[in-house]
């Protein structure tokens, strides 16, 4: 029987890169299974377990605020309803006017007084005499310390000498001192000048220390004697006006006492007409106090009926009053009763409110936990994801050597690997076998080149 055989293979240049691609395989394929050694779940933050034991320990503890709802509501279904409250003022009772006006009587009549007081005009005998003012007399002072030497004045020069005396001393000659020795030669002319320069500087200042001084002391005691000389003449002065005054009150006087003499003989005739007066009017007053009598008695019979009127109408209030407050005491406890159910209400409904309000505080717990675990879970999010960036960088370096063989069978897979087709008629003979399976070894080349 005839047979045919083709054969194709890869360029020759390829061969050495597909046996080295083929050995890379054999090394990929025999590596170990290699597990992650890192985790893979973060764990729970100390945020969430706080949270989860706080919310844990809540839930078997219970609220105390709901605990304490619980009691009130069963203190308030075992109580019965409290009444009202009674008045505590007690009923108000009127209180009667028993006070009863008795009319005074007329009462003793009023007699007139008689006036006996007459009155005298008196005699003019002694005329006022004018005082001359001789002893006040106005002496000029004297000052006992105008023209004399002032005793201090030499104490004063001294001290005031003896400062620049010592200024001398301790200062500007112990410098002369110095300078001479410096010097080299106590013949210094230059500064021997100097030296006498000074002194006479001192004896100036010392002269005119004590004359300036004591030309200041003459000043002022020629200050003294001519304010002593103005003292003098003002004292003159006023003596003179005293003459005067005691001439004028002299002519004064004597037109006083001519005007006396009229004013006395005017008050004789004036007394005269006055007791004349007395008279009339001690007769109108009887008169009138007879009249006054007679009107006495008729107001005492009016006082009278006015007390019975009185009388009558105080008993009259006193009923009314009576009436009133028994209606009084009707509307306070009326009002007594309303107010203090309203109020027992108030408070019942403040109650009920604040019991409504008692889930809503008690489930704040929650809210708090709630947040505390939100807080911890944003923390293990972060956790989470470096755990998983860690996996992921390990699944990369481990599939590192697979993808670098695929790269190198990319580049093969371009490549035709070579074929060999052997054909026979009829039966199959052992070569054609053989051909059999190196056709199929290439296939597998292909399949492996991608």
């Amino acid at each position: 029987m005839a047979e045919y055989t083709s054969t194709t293979s890869q360029p020759a240049w390829v061969q050495p890169y597909a046996q080295g691609y083929m050995q890379q395989a054999q090394q990929v394929a025999n590596m170990p299974y290699q597990a992650y050694g890192g985790d893979r779940v973060a764990g729970f933050t100390p945020w969430q377990q706080q949270g989860y034991g706080a919310m844990a320990q809540r839930a078997a503890d219970g609220s105390p605020l709901m605990g304490t709802a619980q009691q009130t509501l069963q203190q308030m279904f075992s109580t019965q309803g409290q009444g009202a409250t009674a008045n505590p003022y007690g009923p108000v009772q009127a209180g009667q006017n028993d006070t009863m006006v008795q009319s005074g009587p007329g009462g003793a009549p009023v007699d007139a007084g008689w006036n006996d007081m007459q009155i005298r005009a008196p005699d003019p005998t002694a005329p006022i005499r004018p005082d001359t003012n001789n002893t006040m007399q106005v002496t000029p002072g004297q000052n006992q310390y105008a023209s004399l030497d002032n005793p201090f004045i030499a104490s004063q020069i001294d001290q005031a000498q003896g400062d620049v005396v010592r200024n001398w001393n301790q200062i500007q000659m112990p410098g002369f001192d110095t300078a001479m020795s410096r010097s080299g030669s106590f013949g210094n002319a230059n500064i021997k000048s100097m030296a006498s320069q000074g002194v006479s500087d001192l004896q100036k200042n010392l002269g005119d220390i004590s004359s300036k001084m004591r030309f200041q002391d003459y000043s002022q005691q020629q200050q003294l004697a001519e304010n002593a000389v103005n003292r003098g003449m003002q004292a003159q002065q006023f003596n003179s006006g005293l003459q005067e005054n005691n001439l004028n009150r002299g002519m004064g006087l004597a037109q006083f006492n001519a005007g006396l003499n009229e004013s006395a003989a005017g008050r004789s005739m004036q007394a005269q007409q006055f007791n004349s007066g007395l008279n009339s009017e001690n007769l109108g007053r009887r008169m009138q106090a007879g009249q006054f009598n007679a009107g006495l008695g008729e107001a005492a019979a009016g006082r009278n009926m006015q007390a019975q009127q009185f009388n009558s109408g105080t008993q009259d209030n006193n009923l009314i009053r009576q009436m009133q407050a028994q209606q009084f005491n009707g509307q306070m406890g009326e009002s007594f009763a309303g107010r203090n159910d309203q109020m027992y209400g108030n408070n019942q409904n403040r109650l009920m409110q604040a019991l409504g309000m008692a889930p809503s505080f008690a489930q704040q717990d929650y809210n708090d936990i709630d947040r505390l675990v939100q807080a911890g879970g944003a923390y293990q999010g972060q956790n989470q994801q470096g755990l998983n960036d860690a996996y992921q960088r390990f699944q990369e370096s481990r599939a590192y050597p697979q993808q670098q063989l695929d790269v190198m069978g990319r580049a093969l897979g371009s490549f035709n690997p070579g074929s060999t087709t052997t054909q026979q008629q009829p039966g199959a003979s052992s070569f054609a076998q053989g051909l059999g399976g190196a056709l199929t070894f290439a296939q597998l080349m292909r399949l492996i080149g991608g």
